[in-house]
C-alpha cells in the first residue's frame, strides 16, 4: 500500500501496514482498517497526567498537569492567564498516549 509520502508502506509498531488516517479507504481489508481505527481511537487513560498545548509568549507551549482531564469550553489557568479548551485529544508528541488538551487564550479574561 502506498503511504502517500514516497513508495515506502505506513506501518505500525508491529510492523503491520496500516492506511494513512486521514485517507479512510486506503485500507486493503477489514482487519487492516480495526487495527488503524483501534489503534486511533483507543480511550483515553484518567490515571495518567495530561498534556496542556497552549499559545505562550513566542509560540506554543506543553504543560503537564494532574488530575480529571477538562472537557471542552472549560476554562483553565496557566502561568496566571487564562485559556479555553478548545478540543481534547492524544498527545502531539510521537508514542505519547497521554491525552492532550488544545486551549487557546480566553477573550472573556
Amino acid at each position: 500500500m502506498e503511504s502517500g509520502r514516497g513508495s515506502k508502506p505506513m506501518t505500525d509498531e508491529r510492523g503491520q501496514e496500516v492506511a494513512w488516517p486521514h485517507w479512510p479507504g486506503r485500507a486493503r481489508d477489514g482487519a487492516g482498517r480495526a487495527r488503524l481505527e483501534r489503534h486511533l481511537f483507543r480511550p483515553l487513560d484518567p490515571a495518567q497526567p495530561y498534556l496542556v498545548l497552549a499559545p505562550g509568549p513566542s509560540g506554543y507551549l506543553l504543560h503537564e498537569r494532574q488530575g480529571e482531564v477538562p472537557p471542552v469550553g472549560a476554562r483553565l489557568t496557566l502561568d496566571d492567564r487564562a485559556y479555553q479548551v478548545t478540543r481534547v485529544g492524544r498527545s502531539p508528541l510521537p508514542g505519547d498516549e497521554r491525552a492532550c488538551v488544545f486551549a487557546e487564550r480566553d477573550g472573556r479574561a
